[in-house]
């Protein structure tokens, strides 16, 4: 799990800051609001990382991130490949094992337009975070990030056509967090405790 101090004052960071990440890859900050990918990229990075050495990897980020996600879908979490996960159909086997289990996902695509938007507008970073607006007022808010995450990492570096191809889902579960006093929905848990853990203990 990813966590950080919540700083505020002088120790907290602000908008126009430009942050160097684990990777080497430096983030111009547009909305101190957008810190959900900013906390899990140097893990996901680490992690990157040692998936070279491993056997068959299966990266994942998985958080309640985005408004834009809970308008497209509303109680139903949102998968996105990258193409080396596209290409070994997961995405499309948990949609097909919450149907059956009861508990539905959907699925995005990770378009071009999603990785020209974190282009740096600056010179002095490679990517900006963000754009100035709320993802729920953002085309393709929710898949936006799943982007950023792959490039701010360098996963880009490890796609279908690279010599060491890492497989990596990014789910926006932002309909997860339910509506206070309600009930939460543990979407997709059953889903992936499902294809994870029992039928791999089959």
């Amino acid at each position: 799990m990813c966590m950080v101090r919540n700083s505020i004052g002088s120790h907290g960071y602000t908008t126009d800051e430009v942050l160097t990440a684990r990777s080497g890859k430096r983030i111009h900050i547009y909305n101190t609001d957008a810190e959900g990918r900013i906390t899990m990229l140097d893990p996901l990075t680490r992690a990157k990382e040692e998936a070279l050495e491993a056997v068959n990897p299966h990266l994942m980020t998985i958080a309640t991130l985005t408004g834009h996600e809970v308008l497209t879908y509303g109680y139903y979490a949102a998968l996105m490949d990258n193409g080396p996960a596209k290409q070994s159909g997961w995405a499309r086997r948990i949609q097909d094992i919450g149907d059956a289990f009861g508990q539905p996902v959907e699925i995005s695509r990770l378009q071009p337009e999603d990785f020209d938007f974190h282009k740096a507008e600056c010179e002095q970073a490679h990517i900006r975070q963000t754009g100035l607006k709320p993802s729920a007022q953002t085309l393709r808010g929710h898949q936006c990030p799943g982007a950023f995450m792959i490039m701010a990492s360098r996963l880009d570096e490890h796609g279908c056509d690279s010599d060491h191809p890492l497989k990596f889902t990014h789910i926006d579960m932002g309909s997860a967090a339910g509506e206070h006093p309600e009930t939460s929905f543990p979407n997709p848990l059953v889903a992936l405790v499902a294809d994870l853990i029992l039928m791999n203990n089959q």
